[in-house]
């Protein structure tokens, strides 16, 4: 249900040449979101579900973002939400021995 909502999203406005450069925002925060409140594996789908849903306008011929600046900015959002988490896991780690 998320991919079709997300491919739904991605392909908003249909029958124009102009395309939702919002949706990296929303998919973001979706990722942050996923990072954040759930378990590794589960965000790692989630991650991968977004990936593929920002990337299915270009290959099916909608207007969007090229593919190679989709994969390196999901490279980039990974990275620092896998710092996030690694961060985050410490400070929490180190408050329940305090």
């Amino acid at each position: 249900m998320l991919f079709v909502t997300l491919l739904v999203a991605s392909l908003w406005p249909i029958g124009t040449d102009a395309f939702n450069s919002y949706i990296l925002l929303v998919f973001s925060i979706i990722a942050g979101k996923a990072a954040y409140r759930l378990p590794a594996i589960q965000a790692c789908v989630i991650g991968i579900v977004l990936v593929v849903g920002a990337i299915m306008p270009d290959l099916l011929g909608y207007p969007g973002f090229p593919s190679p600046f989709l994969v390196l900015y999901s490279v980039t959002l990974a990275i620092g939400l896998a710092l996030f988490r690694t961060v985050w896991a410490r400070y929490e780690e180190s408050s329940v021995r305090i």
